[in-house]
């Protein structure tokens, strides 16, 4: 019942909802503790405007127009969805971490909110979550894509940038305040405050702020 997700377990008045958590296991498998816990039955039944919605919105999100509307093929065609962003997300991360690119909030809440919908294996609640969130999924989604084309595209860049930047950084003092190079680290340091780096139009300011620093600095 709790793997078809037609009951849930409270132990202690906490929810438990994964068949495979073993606390959960114990408390329905033995019977001293299995009298001390509660069982509630969940929701079985999906609004027919929200099944609606949820389709419309993962048409946008994956390109596939046949998408049946039901709980069960909604609920699937976001496990496919989700477990890609989220493997193109996790490669972004540990990219990003060593290269010093900051991420925007965007992007990690966007990896959040995703996490959250796929941990959730009841087809109903799966539905829920993703209608509960439907006005950023969209958003979520386009800039996890955006940090992955990055990656894949200008990781490269980006790596002789900042190593570019941190030879600017180390003679700092003896640079003109209204040179080239002076500019380009003010540039480079509001990109990564803001984590904007990755944005087209701070991405381009940055290319062209390098390539004059880089001949002020021959100078």
């Amino acid at each position: 019942l709790v793997r078809s997700g037609a009951v849930r377990v409270l132990i202690n008045k906490k929810p438990f909802t994964n068949p495979s958590d073993p606390e959960l296991q114990d408390a329905v498998r033995v019977s001293r503790t299995f009298d001390k816990v509660g069982l509630e039955l969940e929701e079985s039944e999906v609004d027919q405007d929200v099944l609606t919605e949820v389709r419309s919105l993962l048409i946008k999100l994956t390109g596939k127009r046949k998408i049946d509307e039901t709980p069960a093929a909604l609920s699937a065609e976001m496990e496919t969805l989700g477990g890609e962003l989220l493997g193109e997300a996790g490669k972004t991360t540990l990219w990003a971490q060593p290269a010093g690119l900051p991420l925007p909030q965007d992007f990690e809440d966007g990896q959040e909110a995703f996490e959250k919908i796929i941990a959730l294996t009841n087809p109903i609640h799966r539905v829920n979550e993703i209608y509960g969130q439907k006005d950023k999924l969209e958003d979520y989604a386009a800039t996890i894509r955006r940090l992955t084309v990055f990656v894949e595209k200008r990781g490269p860049a980006y790596t002789t940038m900042g190593d570019f930047a941190g030879r600017l950084t180390a003679v700092e003092e003896k640079l003109a305040n209204d040179g080239d190079c002076a500019a380009f680290l003010g540039n480079w340091k509001t990109a990564h405050e803001n984590s904007s780096v990755v944005a087209d139009d701070v991405w381009k300011t940055l290319r062209d702020s390098q390539a004059a620093a880089a001949l002020d600095l021959e100078r």
